[in-house]
């Protein structure tokens, strides 16, 4: 069901501070345009979930695909100027395509919902399946249209952008919601359970915590490891071989996830993915190659997808129909809000205390997240095969 902007988007992500740093001659910025990025994401993602529940998931999905249309178009004549701040401001278009492509994989779940556990597990992690095949095909398209405007490097990367965009109004229009798939019903429940406490709830606070930190580690990992491997006497083409590494790492194993989770449930998966991050961590402290490089972020990656795929199991089955808007529009916002944060303090970070004591502070970061997976695993064993 995802259509491949999303994946092509994030291809054109993993060097944006190597972009970056052609626009603005303070180091501390060169991380602002995925941070704005992460920032209209972040804004956006209730604003989205509230506006599919009204009018459908079709609906917000084409509002999204206009959004990445805009971006890519303004990312272009941002670099015809030469402007860095109109550049941010078209990566703050693509958050909000951003936002609206994170509730594929919830649509997944929603299509399957009346399936078993494994179904749904292996629905949610087709969907970024399309995505692996965005990783694939995103360097090919790339490197044919990269040069497309001489005098702009980069320009026909964020060209593809667009196009891709366009491509995702095609392929929402042709695509054949279930009926009951497309719209969230307007149930008013008689007694409406507050925000507050759904987030006392401990699959919530597990899902919650494990995708946020996953993704905001993901997201460190990617926007430094090129200005890292430049750092280190590495090309950016060198760079962009191991970033795509990277991005196959995060979307290659949704062809197994699912069975994964349906086999051992989503408390294993999402420690696994852990772990994966945390070893690919301590690989890149203490190497500065590019076979280093390339096993610690492939490792990332695939840690990624295991806390996202697993989390987002984990947030489908911990709440009610009338609750899921809330707390999937809660979860996308405490979610981007973390990456976004995080994104504007890394370029600081690494130009305090280096390639070497960001991963320390990336392996802190996931060890909170394995302790609070630890920490509740009696309270929803019941509900989760791996936790029995």
């Amino acid at each position: 069901m995802r259509v491949p902007v999303h994946g092509d988007a994030r291809r054109g992500n993993t060097l944006l501070g190597v972009v970056g740093k052609t626009l603005t001659s303070n180091v501390h910025l060169v991380t602002a345009p995925y941070a704005v990025m992460t920032l209209l994401a972040a804004l956006t993602t209730i604003g989205a979930s509230a506006l599919m529940r009204r009018v459908g998931r079709p609906q917000g999905f084409v509002v999204g695909a206009f959004a990445a249309i805009l971006g890519g178009t303004l990312a272009m004549w941002a670099l015809w100027l030469h402007s860095f701040w109109t550049f941010c401001a078209a990566f703050g278009l693509i958050g909000v395509y951003e936002a609206f492509a994170q509730y594929y994989r919830f649509a997944a779940a929603e299509v399957v919902t009346h399936s078993s556990f494994a179904l749904k597990s292996n629905g949610i992690s087709v969907v970024l399946v399309g995505s692996f095949g965005a990783a694939v095909c995103g360097p090919w398209i790339a490197a044919k249209v990269r040069n497309l405007v001489p005098a702009l490097p980069y320009a026909g990367s964020f060209l593809s952008i667009a196009l891709m965009g366009v491509l995702s109004l095609l392929l929402v229009a042709a695509l054949k919601f279930p009926h009951g798939a497309t719209q969230t019903p307007m149930v008013r429940p008689k007694t409406r359970t507050d925000l507050f406490v759904l987030l006392r709830r401990p699959e919530i606070v597990v899902a919650i915590t494990c995708a946020t930190i996953g993704y905001t580690v993901m997201a460190a990992m990617m926007i430094t490891a090129p200005l890292a491997i430049i750092g280190y006497g590495g090309s950016v083409s060198v760079a962009a071989i191991i970033m795509q590494f990277h991005v196959a790492g995060m979307y290659a194993p949704s062809f197994f996830t699912g069975k994964i989770i349906g086999k051992y449930g989503t408390r294993p998966t999402v420690l696994a993915g852990c772990l994966l991050q945390l070893v690919a961590s301590l690989i890149a402290s203490y190497g500065e190659m590019v076979p280093a490089f390339a096993a610690a972020l492939l490792l990332c990656g695939i840690g990624w997808n295991l806390m996202y795929v697993g989390s987002t199991v984990m947030l489908t089955h911990s709440c009610s129909d009338e609750e899921r808007a809330t707390v999937q529009g809660a979860n996308e916002f405490i979610m981007f809000s973390f990456v976004t944060a995080g994104s504007f303090a890394i370029a600081t970070a690494l130009n305090r205390y280096g390639w070497h004591g960001i991963q320390i502070i990336l392996a802190a970061t996931l060890l909170i997240a394995a302790g609070v997976t630890l920490r509740y695993r009696w309270s929803y064993g019941q509900h989760d095969k791996g936790g029995q």
